[in-house]
């Protein structure tokens, strides 16, 4: 949760230039697939709408400062956008302008960071 409250700093120091969006998608370790004991989470797999809701409630909980968005059961954003387990990006005006490392391990806000001061000093 350390990289969430990472996020929720960013989207607040940096809400007034950017649009932030969490989606999201599915379980990355679900308790019926590859799950570690070690997880503090125990989440099954989104058979429907209802059961993905239900497995982001957690953010929610978590007071994310931003929407939240669930992708379908189908999967589209994790298809479209490569993002199993988790990953950055940014678009501008309907370009994808910085795409982050594949998570948990390549997951690092401070790209994300720098792009936003310096979009920022260019206005």
């Amino acid at each position: 949760m350390a990289k969430l409250a990472k996020f929720n700093d960013i989207v607040q120091k940096y809400g007034h230039i950017a649009d932030f969006l969490l989606i999201y998608i599915k379980e990355a370790h679900p308790t019926d697939g590859w799950h570690f004991k070690s997880n503090a989470y125990y989440i099954e797999s989104a058979k429907n709408m209802t059961d993905r809701a239900r497995a982001a409630k957690f953010l929610l909980d978590e007071n994310v400062r931003c929407p939240l968005v669930l992708d379908d059961v189908t999967d589209e954003a994790v298809t479209a956008y490569r993002s199993l387990p988790e990953r950055l990006y940014i678009v501008l005006d309907g370009v994808i302008v910085l795409v982050g490392g594949i998570g948990p391990e390549e997951y690092d806000l401070q790209p994300v960071e720098e792009w936003l001061v310096a979009y920022r000093g260019q206005g």
